[in-house]
């Protein structure tokens, strides 16, 4: 009888660990690719500024929006706020923030924000 309660405490000791093991490696997971995601949507958001401009604040937006989506390959509910944009010069600076529920059933949230500025070339140097 000793022995069974003990099997059985330790094998809820270990269903729980395998939980809180799985949890904490699928935030890590999440948040790098969030991050690699967010970072490439900048990045290819502002390179495309390189062929066409940007008419407005809003359409340069609505591309990087466009751009991450094509980007994401989690399921979570997407946030982006857009903290600052400049579409003239290349400025664009995003907060992107990820709602997910884990395997036990709990909401968890994501937060990356990105900041970049698009170089210009000179020309004739």
């Amino acid at each position: 009888m000793k022995g069974a309660v003990t099997g059985i405490i330790l094998l809820v000791i270990l269903i729980y660990s395998v939980f809180i093991t799985q949890n904490i490696s699928g935030r890590t997971a999440r948040k790098t690719e969030l991050t690699m995601d967010v970072s490439n949507a900048v990045e290819q958001t502002l390179d495309s500024m390189k062929e066409t401009k940007y008419e407005s604040r809003e359409q340069m937006a609505q591309a990087f929006v466009r751009d991450l989506k094509e980007q994401m390959t989690s399921e979570g509910e997407i946030e982006v706020d857009v903290i600052g944009i400049d579409h003239e010069n290349g400025l664009l600076d995003v907060n992107v923030r990820e709602t997910y529920r884990t395997s036990d059933g709990k909401k968890k949230t994501i937060e990356v924000r990105k900041t970049a500025v698009l170089e210009q070339q000179q020309e004739g140097t």
